[in-house]
């Protein structure tokens, strides 16, 4: 009897054993085919949930608006230019561009507001913007201007952030626009712009670089093209 107990604990024992080694064979096997699916995902490659610029460029066609702040850009998406016509407003705050490419914004005919506050722009780079015969409301806040013309266009009034945030910006030609000589000089920063322009010019004098010419920037009154519109 008692060795017939000894050998039902053997038993036991072994069938135990048994059950812990398969246990600890079942643990890793399970742990070696999570690690095969973690090598599988990290080699996999990675799916962008940043939008493609196709589908960027349907967007802005259809709502008419692109956005293209903060995104470190030294120039224009050539992609813009295809959608250029749709446009009314383009922000492109916070970039690194100098220059509006003449192609891009001969495209931009509707364009009514435009962004480019926090870049590096110079006063040659916004030859271009002439062509932006719709353009409402600029803002070039915080930039590297010196010279700024606007003539010819529909401002109506100058951001105070334009006067106060450029302060290399000592020419601001503003002629045959809606905005009057009067309403520029009550705009808030005109006395601290005024204040640079003066200086410009007397510098330039000092140089005999040209002959004096006081001009404030803007008309004494709307030209009458302006009138004309306001009477219709």
């Amino acid at each position: 009897m008692a060795s017939d107990g000894a050998a039902q604990t053997q038993g036991q024992a072994a069938a135990a054993e048994l059950a812990v080694s398969r246990a600890k064979a079942a643990a890793a096997a399970r742990a070696e085919q999570q690690k095969v699916k973690q090598a599988a995902a990290a080699s996999a490659p990675q799916q962008s949930t940043e939008p493609s610029q196709a589908e960027r460029s349907r967007v802005w066609a259809k709502t008419g608006v692109a956005v293209l702040r903060d995104a470190g850009l030294q120039d224009l998406p050539p992609t813009l230019t295809e959608v250029a016509g749709n446009l009314h407003a383009l922000d492109c705050r916070g970039n690194l561009l100098a220059s509006v490419p003449h192609e891009v914004a001969s495209a931009l005919s509707k364009l009514q507001r435009l962004n480019l506050s926090r870049n590096q722009m110079q006063s040659p780079g916004l030859t271009a913007l002439s062509c932006l015969t719709c353009l409402e409301v600029l803002d070039l806040n915080h930039n590297r201007l010196a010279l700024l013309e606007a003539n010819n266009n529909r401002i109506k009034s100058v951001p105070p952030a334009i006067l106060e945030g450029c302060g290399r910006l000592d020419l601001l030609s503003l002629h045959g626009n809606p905005i009057t000589l009067e309403a520029f000089r009550s705009t808030q920063g005109f006395a601290a712009y005024d204040q640079r322009r003066r200086a410009h010019a007397d510098k330039q004098i000092d140089m005999r670089i040209m002959a004096p010419k006081f001009d404030e920037g803007a008309d004494e009154t709307p030209w009458n093209r302006w009138m004309g519109a306001q009477g219709q």
